[in-house]
């Protein structure tokens, strides 16, 4: 059995880099894939395609909406909200219907391979959107059990707040 060696501390600063830039590369990705489902509305739409490209950005801006708006409010503590996973799941349904519909009449040659291209960046998008709700919910609880407990109250009725260290 070989031992196991003591990590470098280049390697340990590398590790803390990726961890505190992770989460913006996930929402810059979902932004991408919502970005991406807007472009393929406005194939889809049968309007002129700039008023098609601002019906899709505005789907999807409400999806974002919809998703990332449940962190303003306590609801995730409790994860008693799933309307954030149902809502992201029928979008997505939606996005690949218009994928699939889109790319049939306009790339009947080459609809496999686009198809599953862009299909993969829909439902990675979904994914990123799921994985960031749950591993999100944990922190929530955190940072929301300690601002209560910051805020205390002494015997005079009078607001008092600590701080804290983290």
């Amino acid at each position: 059995m070989v031992p196991a060696s003591k990590p470098t501390p280049e390697f340990l600063n590398l590790l803390n880099l990726i961890k505190r830039i992770l989460p913006a590369c996930t929402i810059f990705f979902i932004l991408v894939s919502y970005l991406v489902i807007a472009i393929l509305n406005s194939f889809f739409l049968p309007f002129h395609w700039t008023l098609s490209l601002l019906a899709g950005i505005i789907l999807s801006f409400g999806r974002f909406l919809m998703i990332f708006t449940e962190f303003l409010s306590d609801s995730m503590t409790n994860n008693k909200n799933k309307w954030q996973k149902i809502v992201a799941g029928i979008l997505t349904f939606i996005g690949l219907v218009e994928l699939y519909i889109s790319l049939k009449n306009q790339y009947p040659d080459q609809f496999i391979p686009i198809f599953l291209n862009i299909g993969a960046i829909i439902i990675l998008g979904y994914a990123l959107e799921l994985s960031f709700l749950e591993k999100s919910r944990y922190p929530t609880e955190i940072i929301l059990t300690d601002n209560i407990k910051v805020l205390q109250v002494d015997d005079k009725s009078n607001f008092t707040q600590s701080t804290k260290v983290s």
